[in-house]
């Protein structure tokens, strides 16, 4: 059993990298208006991970098809026009949340950007990606804020207000550049030889 999901999606973020991939899949549109639908890929080659049947491991070469489907970063933007709108109004909502939580402590506002980006205690495996639109960067400020009075009664004109130093999270969010080649990508890994099949092939299976 191959473990290869790791090397898929590093393979998937290679090929959305590249300045070209040659051309496997064309078929045409569904109506004359529509472009033709085209997939670009070729075969990569890495060493991954494969356990038998007794739980040993060992490092064999594994062949991956790296694809992007035209077809899927067109339905991108046909499907989610309104996608960066909605992602600003949600970017601005969390800023407001997070920069009106109050941390008492260094170690407090840390575990709560930990939390934020999926890197906190109990997460376990890929970090979420909560922004697909927008990436976010947390800091850590140091802030004051008013606090009651310990004792009861009309205090002092003179007397200054009682004050908290604490931490606050500052957010800032960035749009990304809404790309045709950033849609579409994937892995397909294969037990196939190249001579034995090519590229093609193996896509359209």
């Amino acid at each position: 059993m191959p473990r290869t999901c790791p090397v898929r999606q590093e393979l998937a973020v290679w090929g959305q990298q590249q300045p070209g991939l040659p051309l496997l899949v064309e078929t045409p549109g569904r109506t004359k208006a529509e472009a033709p639908r085209r997939w670009h890929g070729q075969s990569v080659r890495r060493q991954v991970e494969v356990e038998d049947s007794d739980g040993r491991v060992a490092q064999e070469e594994l062949r991956c098809v790296v694809v992007h489907s035209s077809q899927l970063a067109q339905q991108q933007p046909q499907t989610s026009a309104a996608a960066p709108v909605k992602a600003a109004v949600a970017v601005a909502d969390h800023r407001r949340c997070v920069h009106a939580q109050w941390c008492a402590c260094l170690p407090d506002a840390e575990a709560a950007i930990a939390e934020y980006t999926g890197q906190g205690a109990g997460h376990r495996g890929r970090c979420p990606r909560p922004w697909r639109d927008h990436v976010v960067r947390y800091r850590i400020v140091a802030d004051t804020r008013r606090t009651r009075r310990p004792r009861r009664g009309r205090p002092a004109k003179t007397a200054p207000p009682p004050l908290e130093s604490g931490y606050r999270l500052a957010v800032e969010g960035e749009a990304l550049a809404n790309a045709e080649e950033g849609h579409g990508g994937t892995g397909l890994a294969t037990t196939g030889s190249g001579e034995s099949c090519t590229d093609a092939p193996i896509l359209q299976a």
